[in-house]
């Protein structure tokens, strides 16, 4: 994708060329660049500034008067894909039970296994893609997503495939990982 951006009213997360972490008091501070352009070019950012300083190009150009650009969040956590949910457990955790008694009485991460090799790989990315346009929507751009569901190499690999089925179809960037032997 080549595209510019212009008009930002804010862009935000710009920090000083060379700055490589940040910690402290200085993570509270947020900069941003206002009335702004931004370049992306083959889907990657090349080029940002002052509107001032926008080079004049034949780029498909995007009008953001009065809206602000921000970075997408990193999820670099996660277990997107499922089956079933486990509120109920949620419930008795609430009431007092541990994870052990859950567990006993066939809960817990049994529980989801045993869903996810009752589940097609196409009823696990249906369920899956709820949940992550819902993340989409509050700003994730790309998650780690780890198998871990699936407990034998039948069920880890058709979490594997959905979570490609999934990626190939987002907007989002998933990065798969394999979990093996997570019980």
């Amino acid at each position: 994708m080549n595209l510019k951006l212009i008009n930002i009213k804010s862009l935000g997360g710009i920090h000083p060329e060379g700055t490589k972490w940040l910690r402290g008091s200085d993570l509270g501070h947020f900069p941003t660049l206002e009335n702004a352009y931004l370049t992306i070019t083959d889907g990657k950012i090349s080029d940002f500034g002052p509107m001032t300083h926008c080079p004049q190009d034949e780029l498909p150009t995007q009008d953001c008067s009065e809206r602000h650009v921000l970075p997408a969040f990193v999820d670099s956590h996660s277990h997107l894909v499922y089956a079933g949910t486990r509120e109920e457990e949620f419930n008795l955790r609430l009431k007092g039970a541990s994870y052990e008694e859950i567990a006993a009485a066939g809960g817990g991460i049994l529980n989801s296994a045993a869903k996810v090799g009752t589940s097609s790989v196409d009823q696990l990315v249906s369920q899956a893609a709820f949940r992550l346009e819902n993340l989409i929507e509050c700003g994730t751009g790309t998650l780690e997503v780890k198998s871990g569901y699936g407990l034998d190499p039948e069920n880890e690999l058709k979490l594997l495939r959905a979570i490609k089925a999934l990626n190939d179809q987002s907007h989002a960037t998933l990065v798969p990982t394999f979990l093996a032997a997570h019980a």
